[in-house]
């Protein structure tokens, strides 16, 4: 959750094609909730649960240390989780392996960059929190094709997820 009104974000692909979309956990009882806009291209939705007070409410903020790898804490719901308590896993921030000339593509406020081999089908639209901060730094987009990465010199060979920064979700939520 991003505000106290019920916003919430996750990956638009998570939600997209669903007739009803409920939130479900352990500290709030199921409540349906409604897409309020999705962009397809950026991978965010923004949801409202009308009517519910978020057990906790979570800022968006860039990374400490923007540039530097260092750890992020990752949640989400993978097969090996259960339906109402999240998976936890630890990353490690990997935006710090492109070229400054890269632009946004290595600026973790737009794309956040993390290896975790823990993060796999069930992450998506998980929050990447930054535990010097405490705020959500980005959200799981998915696991990428390192394949595609090995022109990035110190990139991980495996394990490595994406997903939009805070400043990409932080715009999302604005327009």
């Amino acid at each position: 959750f991003i505000a106290g009104d019920g916003s919430l974000l996750t990956a638009a692909h998570v939600v997209t094609d669903c007739r009803r979309i409920d939130i479900v956990s352990r500290l709030v009882k199921p409540t349906a909730a409604d897409i309020l806009a999705s962009d397809a291209k950026q991978d965010i939705a923004l949801l409202r649960v009308p009517h519910l007070r978020p057990p906790a409410i979570l800022p968006l903020g860039p990374p400490v240390g923007r540039r530097t790898s260092h750890q992020v804490f990752v949640l989400g719901y993978p097969t090996s989780a259960g339906p109402t308590i999240p998976a936890e896993t630890w990353a490690t921030l990997e935006n710090d392996k492109f070229p400054a000339s890269a632009g946004a593509v290595a600026d973790p406020r737009e794309i956040v960059w993390i290896e975790a081999a823990a993060v796999t089908h069930g992450y998506s639209g998980g929050p990447i929190l930054d535990t010097g901060s405490g705020a959500v730094v980005g959200i799981v987009k998915g696991m990428i094709d390192t394949s595609r990465l090995r022109f990035v010199p110190g990139m991980p060979a495996s394990g490595v997820a994406a997903g939009p920064g805070a400043a990409r979700l932080a715009a999302f939520v604005r327009e």
